[in-house]
């Protein structure tokens, strides 16, 4: 059975690594759709992408392939909600350019591009099935798009809402494919695992592979990234059951099923969060393996701010707790509420019962207050369960719909 692998590459301010992983997709999944997202980067990242698109169209054009080349830009205005194929005209706009930024790349990296890699075409041979490139949905951002020789195809989308989590909620909206692959664009991320990865994914019918990262030297993870890593992992173990490794990689494999019944919310690093609680509470087949990660090359910096996303991440933890499970969330306070009231309330009871007598009225308000309080809570947190509870069910409806076996 051929399946449709779609590799979504978020891309922010990577002009030193870009190129190397398309190259290194490239090499282990060669019919692949390789997907890059620019995230509004303000170095020659998107300039590199666009050269290596416009090479490979003008090789395929030489080669008697023509018509590789296709922009698609949805115009505002009525009459173009459909994709229009721009001409050559938009290709010369941006050959300069991008010829510019592919020439100062070649001059300035010393890093050896991994497609002559032969080691890396032999990880192909563990694939479970033969692989087509995922089709493009007609989308209403600009995108660019080439086939390469081996067969794959190369997509440069703009995703202009700034964050991982935009990237990826653009990435699941815009493209169709069979299964999904997302990825970082730092060269971090051992893309020779892939194969072996997608063999354990299709084997075990998974809707969600969560690839940890395994160091290799300790240089790699800056302590504060690792123990909030940690920290994090295992408040939503806590929360919501299942203990992953390293909840917070960016290195996943999703079934359509996942994708397209997956409702994204967050805007940053959240999204790694919002994907493993998601799977968790839906039920869905998830798995955990490990794979080499690796340090930045020279040049290359991580996005990722240690306090500030690290807050982000655990608010996220406590919204998606109010959000999925509002049953414990509120009933947990119903229970503070009353027993809160139960301990200020025994002592006035026990003096009432001596002397008849309420003397302080004030705390007994305060007891009362809490009780309807604890009331409120209890029956707030049951409506809420059953309107998340239709909420879930209409996931799963939504996830059987695109369900398959693969």
């Amino acid at each position: 059975m051929t399946h449709d692998i779609c590799v979504i590459i978020s891309c922010y301010n990577e002009e030193h690594t870009i190129l190397q992983v398309i190259d290194e997709v490239s090499a282990v999944l060669p019919q692949a759709h390789i997907a890059v997202f620019d995230n509004n980067s303000t170095d020659s990242s998107k300039s590199l992408v666009l050269g290596r698109i416009q090479m490979l169209a003008n090789s395929a054009n030489i080669d008697g392939g023509g018509g590789t080349y296709q922009s698609f830009i949805e115009s505002s205005a009525p009459e173009s909600k459909n994709k229009v194929p721009k001409t050559q005209d938009f290709a010369a706009k941006i050959n300069v350019e991008s010829k510019r930024a592919e020439s100062k790349r070649l001059d300035s990296a010393s890093l050896d591009s991994p497609a002559n890699d032969t080691t890396l075409f032999n990880a192909t041979s563990i694939t479970p099935t033969s692989i087509n490139p995922a089709s493009i949905i007609p989308t209403s951002i600009n995108s660019v798009s080439t086939i390469m020789p081996n067969g794959g195809r190369l997509s440069l989308f703009s995703t202009t809402t700034q964050g991982k989590g935009a990237v990826i909620a653009d990435a699941f909206a815009l493209l169709d494919a069979d299964i999904y692959v997302m990825i970082d664009g730092d060269t971090q991320y051992d893309t020779a695992f892939l194969p072996q990865a997608l063999a354990h994914f299709c084997q075990n019918q998974l809707d969600m592979l969560n690839i940890a990262r395994a160091t290799i030297n300790d240089s790699v993870h800056r302590k504060g990234h690792s123990f909030g890593n940690k920290l994090l992992s295992t408040a939503a173990a806590i929360f919501f059951g299942k203990n992953f490794g390293d909840m917070l990689s960016g290195y996943r494999i999703f079934s359509r099923a996942f994708v397209k019944s997956f409702p994204a919310q967050s805007k940053g690093f959240e999204i790694e969060t919002e994907l493993s609680v998601f799977a968790l509470q839906q039920n869905l087949r998830v798995d955990e393996i490990e794979a080499p990660y690796k340090s930045r090359p020279e040049g290359s910096f991580s996005k990722l701010h240690t306090f500030r996303d690290g807050f982000r991440i655990l608010f996220m933890i406590f919204q998606l707790l109010f959000t999925e499970r509002p049953l414990l969330v509120f009933g947990f306070l119903s229970v503070l509420s009353f027993a809160v009231s139960l301990i200020i309330g025994v002592d006035i009871f026990m003096e009432f019962l001596e002397t008849s007598r309420v003397a302080r009225f004030p705390t007994l308000f305060v007891c009362v207050g809490l009780g309807v309080i604890g009331v409120v809570l209890g029956v707030a947190g049951m409506l809420a369960h059953l309107v998340v509870k239709g909420s879930k069910e209409a996931r799963r409806m939504a996830y059987l719909n695109h369900k398959k076996i693969l």
